[in-house]
Formats: C-alpha cells, sequence, structure tokens
C-alpha cells in the first residue's frame, strides 16, 4: 500500500512537472508570437516613415525645381528687357539719322 502512494506521488509529480513544462513552453511561445507581431508593427511603422520622408523630400524637390524654373524664366525676362532696352537706343538714333538724312535731302 506504502509503495502503491509512493508511485501514484510519482506519477502526480511527473504530470504536474508536464503541466508546468507545457505551460512554461507556451508561454515561451506566446512571447515569441509577441516579440514577432511587435518587430512587424515596428518594421511597418519605420516603413511608413520613410515612405513620409520620401514624399516630403519628392515635394521639397518639386517645389526647388518650380522656383527655379520661375527664377529662369524671370532672368530670361530681365535678359531680354535688357536687350530691348539696349537696343532700342540705337534703333532710335539710327531711324532719328535716317529722319534727318531724308530732311536734309528735302531741304536740297
Amino acid at each position: 500500500d506504502d509503495e502503491a502512494q509512493q508511485r501514484q506521488a510519482a506519477i502526480e509529480r511527473e504530470r504536474r512537472q508536464r503541466e508546468e513544462e507545457e505551460e512554461a513552453e507556451r508561454r515561451r511561445a506566446e512571447e515569441e508570437v509577441e516579440r514577432t507581431r511587435e518587430a512587424q508593427e515596428e518594421a511597418r511603422r519605420k516603413a511608413e516613415e520613410a515612405e513620409q520622408q520620401e514624399a516630403e523630400e519628392r515635394e521639397r524637390l518639386e517645389r526647388a525645381r518650380v522656383e527655379q524654373a520661375k527664377l529662369e524664366a524671370e532672368e530670361r525676362e530681365a535678359e531680354r528687357k535688357h536687350k530691348t532696352q539696349r537696343r532700342d537706343p540705337l534703333q532710335n538714333a539710327n531711324e532719328q539719322q535716317d529722319i534727318n538724312v531724308a530732311e536734309s535731302e528735302n531741304e536740297e
């Protein structure tokens, strides 16, 4: 009877030990799943952040291109006006000279 109780106690201890080991393994697996989920979430967050930064950089570059095109257009317009202003006095002088020649020819 005493031997049967000892065997029963040993069986019970082994059962409890197996249950504890299984519970510990289940907890480790749950923790691993949680760590994996957190790592995936962090990776997703970082990817979204990188995409946002890329979008902001593209917008910044586009604004810079637009600004540069605007400045180049203003520069071309300024050069055109400057050339026109330089040419007009010469053109006016030539026209005036033509008028003077024509008037002097008419007087003769």
